[in-house]
């Protein structure tokens, strides 16, 4: 039987839980909020598709949306009919991102990570309860969640080279982007890094043609418990890298990452100790009985 890569193995797993349901939740209500704005406003009028004839996304639908989304996700979250709720939720989600792509005509990204890894969360629940047994349900989730998320790294570097092929980590596609974005104003070390990315060509590829590396190895965040830490920290400095270069928050993939790659409950064990210890040796010393 193959070695789990997970770092919670002994460990609740209620804090991945948890915080998947915060993300997921933060960003179901982020886009039903950032939608009704644009509607109102009346930015980036698109087509009137199908589903925005049927369902108007009115501020009264979309609030309604987002408490029955929010509800799904407290039952995920207590593992309380963890997969209904969860469907439900990913139910809401594809229909906010139906609207927004029919009426701006483009795909929303925010929801894709969190969305994805609820998916591969309640795929593997789903497998435990049919196939595996409930003793394994939470190790298999949280190998489905971390599944997608893999697979979305690898599918990202597979479409980088199907589109652009090896070209794509040329002297010019960074510095490219990086010269398309504003910088991050009031950060001079930030604009001296971009600046040097921008003048030096080598240095540019480099960066490049690593984040196609860091991405098309993502599926080795399921081979061992070291190489998900390594390749989760890889990632996330992937992400830093982008933010600083190119302006562009990847807010879901950077807090998901670090929680499921990174060994918390080992972490925060050692610190436990480290206090218990520490409280012992500043504890005064007990007095001798009186005989």
């Amino acid at each position: 039987m193959m070695k789990s890569a997970s770092l919670f193995d002994g460990a609740s797993r209620a804090p991945l839980r948890v915080g998947l349901a915060l993300m997921t939740g933060v960003e179901l209500v982020g886009q039903a909020v950032d939608l009704h704005s644009q509607v109102v406003n009346s930015l980036y009028e698109g087509g009137a598709g199908l589903l925005l004839r049927l369902i108007p996304p009115s501020a009264f639908v979309l609030a309604a949306v987002s408490a029955v989304g929010l509800l799904g996700l407290v039952a995920f979250a207590r593992d309380r009919r963890a997969i209904s709720g969860g469907l439900v939720t990913l139910a809401c989600m594809a229909l906010l991102s139906e609207w927004i792509t029919e009426r701006f005509g483009a795909t929303p990204h925010n929801m894709f990570y969190p969305g994805g890894m609820l998916f591969g969360w309640i795929a593997g629940l789903w497998y435990a309860r049919t196939a595996a047994g409930e003793a394994d349900r939470e190790q298999l989730a949280e190998a489905g969640a971390v599944g997608v998320l893999a697979a979305l790294y690898v599918g990202s570097g597979v479409s980088k080279i199907l589109h652009g092929g090896i070209d794509w980590a040329d002297l010019n596609t960074l510095r490219s982007t990086i010269l398309a974005q504003q910088g991050l104003g009031g950060w001079r070390w930030v604009e001296a890094y971009r600046s040097t990315v921008i003048e030096h060509a080598r240095l540019a590829q480099v960066l490049a043609a690593g984040a196609l590396v860091i991405e098309l190895g993502g599926f080795l965040l399921l081979v061992s418990r070291s190489l998900r830490v390594i390749w989760g920290l890889l990632i996330l400095g992937l992400h830093v890298n982008i933010l600083l270069l190119c302006t562009i928050p990847y807010v879901e993939p950077m807090a998901l990452v670090p929680l499921f790659t990174l060994p918390w409950p080992a972490l925060l064990g050692r610190l436990r100790r480290k206090r218990l210890v520490e409280a012992a040796v500043a504890a005064p010393p007990r007095a001798p009985p009186v005989s």
